[in-house]
């Protein structure tokens, strides 16, 4: 560290130099970054998925329709059907019709519907002069001269009843696209273009109409999206933060110029400590590529999951920055005004073998903690330790890099001009927060005894609170909980145990054409 201290002190634009290029090379690595799914465990169930959507692909997809009453009643009723046929009329008269599955030869209905009986009924007929009452029965009469398997089918789409009528005030309708040859990209496209006919549909009154896709939602969910907003507001927050923790009030004459001089040192610690944190997310970007897939290959490609790294860097490397400006301060302001130049380089050597070798040790330690996610099974769990360690480790060496180097032609500038605020950094250990953070030190001067047992004693409350944790991990996690379709896929997990979104497939691998694979 002392070496290192030394070098930067000595070279400081060289050392800009150094990192800005460095930056530029691992940027330039960064925009190669490839958004996967890293949610899967590496076994043989996902290689089996790989196989099929290697070999065979999705055949067919299914957009789910919740049909639901707004006013608690049943959705087998006239306006029940009076939606449902108008939804099919839109889809089969639109553009997306040719993207149905194919009907023809007896094959899978491409439209089916909780109503799908009754409207086969009174297609002859028509829904004039019908009742609810008539929509009951027919649906009854109808399910009763079909076979088990079909009944069975209808009576899923329908879902649970409530009260002692037995009312129903759900109901879905299942439309299947045809995408064999198409790929995920082209798909969600053919999907969305159903979604939108279906959204043109007015449905009759007291009824909703409500489309879901999971793929879709996932798709659509925007997660880096929402990972840049978060980060960005921590950054806004940090600001904050660090522009109270860097501000000391002036106490040299003229008040007013010495205040000005302290709000551009404020202003400028605020920046580089900013500055740190941008780059070590450049920095770590570029380093998950090189160490991913193309490259070194060690980790796996970024995911959904892993764009939470920024946000932890933002608060593990901000106080990198904090702890080594505060410590060059109060050897800057002990110091001898009258030492020249000199004495920033002096305050930042002190700074560089104390705080710095803290930093170090604090750098290790973390990095370990997060590496050993190596030894998860979980892929995109060994790639966040990794990435993890790379962003905290690359904020050490920013930090006791360019910190110094920007710092040091600022207050050398400064100190040749006679303009080094000297006494008012010496003022800093009896500011306001220190004296705050130092009054809390009279529990354990007052009361050692009771400070420790009550510490035991929510050790002991997080520990029993540990044994009760627990962890799981729905499809759901990262889209937006403000996103209204949340409400229709919680529906469907309510009222029709998830839908009809997913199917069973059995792969068969070897030698499948004999008499005994058949």
């Amino acid at each position: 560290m002392r070496n290192l201290t030394k070098t930067v002190l000595r070279w400081p634009v060289a050392t800009i130099v150094v990192v800005v290029t460095l930056t530029a090379v691992f940027g330039a690595f960064a925009s190669q970054a490839v958004m996967e799914d890293g949610a899967a465990v590496d076994n043989e169930l996902t290689a089996a998925q790989d196989t099929l959507d290697e070999a065979f692909g999705d055949q067919t997809q299914v957009l789910q329709i919740l049909v639901e009453s707004t006013d608690g009643s049943d959705v087998r009723s006239v306006a029940g059907l009076e939606t449902v046929t108008a939804l099919e009329r839109a889809i089969r008269d639109s553009e997306v019709a040719s993207t149905l599955v194919d009907e023809r030869g007896g094959g899978q209905p491409a439209i089916v519907s909780h109503l799908g009986p009754v409207a086969q009924a009174v297609e002859q007929r028509g829904i004039g002069g019908l009742d609810d009452g008539d929509v009951r029965a027919l649906q009854a009469r109808a399910l009763e001269q079909l076979p088990s398997q079909f009944g069975a089918l209808y009576d899923g789409l329908l879902g649970e009843s409530t009260g002692g009528d037995e009312i129903v005030t759900t109901g879905l309708v299942l439309v299947f696209q045809d995408t064999s040859g198409l790929d995920e990209d082209g798909a969600l496209d053919q999907q969305r273009a159903l979604v939108d006919v279906v959204e043109t549909v007015e449905p009759a009154d007291r009824v909703t109409v409500a489309p879901l896709s999971i793929p879709l939602l996932l798709a659509d969910s925007e997660v880096g999206g929402e990972v840049g907003r978060l980060f960005g507001t921590a950054l806004l927050i940090i600001t904050a933060v660090l522009a109270a923790v860097y501000w000391v009030t002036p106490r040299a004459r003229p008040r007013l110029r010495a205040t000005a001089r302290m709000g551009r040192r404020t202003a400028a610690d605020v920046t580089l400590t900013l500055a740190v944190i941008v780059l070590a997310v450049v920095w770590m970007q570029g380093l998950g590529v090189l160490l991913g897939p193309g490259y070194a290959d060690v980790i796996g490609a970024f995911s959904p999951q892993t764009q939470i790294v920024p946000i932890l860097i933002v608060g593990l490397g901000v106080d990198f920055g904090i702890h080594l400006l505060a410590r060059y301060r109060s050897e800057l302001g002990a110091a001898d005004g009258d030492a020249g130049d000199g004495i920033a380089a002096q305050a930042f050597a002190t700074a560089g073998r104390t705080v710095g070798v803290t930093l170090l040790l604090c750098t290790a330690a973390t990095a370990i903690g997060f590496l050993t996610n190596l030894a998860s099974p979980v892929e995109f769990l060994a790639t966040l330790g990794v990435l993890a360690a790379a962003g905290i480790t690359a904020a050490f060496v920013l930090t006791m890099t360019l910190v110094p180097a920007v710092r040091m032609l600022l207050d050398r500038r400064a100190a040749r001009a006679g303009r080094l605020p000297a006494e008012t950094l010496a003022s800093q250990r009896t500011s306001t927060l220190p004296r705050l953070i130092g009054r809390t030190s009279w529990l354990a001067e007052r009361a050692p005894a009771a400070t420790l047992a009550v510490a035991l004693l929510l050790v002991g409350v997080g520990g029993y609170g540990y044994t009760q944790l627990d962890t799981r991990f729905e499809i759901t996690d990262f889209v937006p909980q403000d996103d209204p379709a949340l409400e229709t896929f919680e529906t469907l997990q309510e009222q029709f145990a998830g839908g009809f979104d997913e199917r069973t497939e059995v792969l068969l691998t070897g030698d499948v054409a004999t008499p005994d694979a058949h």
